[in-house]
C-alpha cells in the first residue's frame, strides 16, 4: 500500500499510543455526545456521515483521503478518513476550520 500522508501518520501514532498506554474497551453503541473535544470512541460499529454533527449551513464531506491502516504497537486494523466542512447549497456563511478526523 502507499505511504500515509503526514497528517494521517501523526494521527495513527497518537491513537496507537493512547491504545497502548491506557485501558480501552470497544462500544457497540454510539453515544450521542461522541463528538466532544478530546474524546476517543472505540467502536466495532460503523460511524456514517449522518452520525456526525453538522451546522445549519454546513455539513461534513469526505475528501479522497481514505486509507486502511494497521497500528504498529497494538496491531489494531481500521480505516482512517479525512473529513472537511462543506457549505450547503446557496449559503455564503464562512465555513468552520476543520477539526474532525474519523479513525
Amino acid at each position: 500500500s502507499s505511504p500515509l500522508p503526514p497528517e494521517f501518520e501523526k494521527a495513527c501514532l497518537h491513537i496507537d499510543d493512547l491504545l497502548a498506554n491506557s485501558p480501552q474497551s470497544f462500544s457497540r453503541v454510539i453515544p450521542s455526545n461522541f463528538c466532544c473535544t478530546n474524546k476517543l470512541l472505540l467502536t466495532s460499529s460503523t460511524i456514517g456521515a449522518k452520525d456526525l454533527p453538522t451546522g445549519h449551513w454546513w455539513t461534513w464531506n469526505q475528501s479522497k483521503g481514505k486509507k486502511d491502516i494497521v497500528l504498529t504497537r497494538t496491531g489494531y486494523v481500521g480505516t482512517i478518513r479525512k473529513l472537511i466542512p462543506r457549505r450547503r447549497k446557496q449559503e455564503q456563511t464562512k465555513l468552520p476550520i476543520p477539526k474532525l478526523k474519523v479513525w
